[in-house]
């Protein structure tokens, strides 16, 4: 009974740890398209953690084109987003904003704690009948790199996640079910794992 148990949540692991590679549009090797570019996804997120810290980190002390342009700019939505596993995830990613488009290089790294933004480079439409940008410049100094607080953007990660949770299922909660396993996979459809029941007769294991 205790190997049967011990399977199934290993089965239950593998599951989720696929799930999340695919919600998260990663892929081991080459530059992959992030489909999750909403104002709660976590590219958007992190967007605007990065914008936010160049205005906190980098504008106050430059006086350069872009920092004059990025010091009041809130992201607006994200138009493109990409990701590439490479001893962490390195993500680019564009945005707009009210001072342009702002082309980001992030790289992340979860298990040392390590958030870095590599460049945060703005572009402007020419304008008038013009559909040429004019590139400003990059906010990070060729050559530098800008360390963000990791362990604070987690948190608004996780504070997010938390926010847009769906109320748990009654029979994932509560001591009368024990022994229910649930987990959210994308699209927040739920699978219900039922471990076999604690009975020296039958055991059984439905898979919903």
């Amino acid at each position: 009974l205790a190997s049967l148990q011990q399977i199934a949540m290993a089965v239950v692991f593998l599951l989720f740890v696929f799930s999340t590679f695919l919600q998260s549009g990663i892929s081991v090797g080459g530059m992959v398209e992030i489909d999750d570019i909403g104002p709660s996804s976590k590219v958007h997120l992190l967007a605007s953690f990065a914008l936010s810290s160049v205005q906190q980190d980098v504008c106050m002390q430059a006086n350069s084109i872009v920092c004059e342009r990025l010091q009041a700019a809130s992201v607006s939505h994200i138009s493109r987003a990409s990701s590439q596993v490479v001893s962490g995830v390195s993500y680019h990613i564009v945005c707009e904003t009210d001072a342009g488009s702002l082309t980001l290089s992030v790289f992340e790294q979860v298990w040392t704690d390590t958030l870095v933004l590599k460049s945060a480079s703005l572009t402007q439409p020419v304008g008038g009948a013009s559909l040429a940008f004019l590139t400003l410049g990059d906010a990070i100094e060729e050559g530098k790199e800008l360390a963000l607080d990791a362990k604070a953007f987690h948190a608004i990660v996780a504070a997010s996640a938390a926010a847009s949770a769906p109320p748990a299922r009654e029979e994932c909660t509560g001591a009368r079910a024990p022994l229910a396993r649930c987990i959210e996979f994308p699209k927040r459809q739920l699978l219900h794992i039922f471990l076999p029941a604690v009975n020296t007769g039958n055991a059984q294991r439905r898979l919903l």
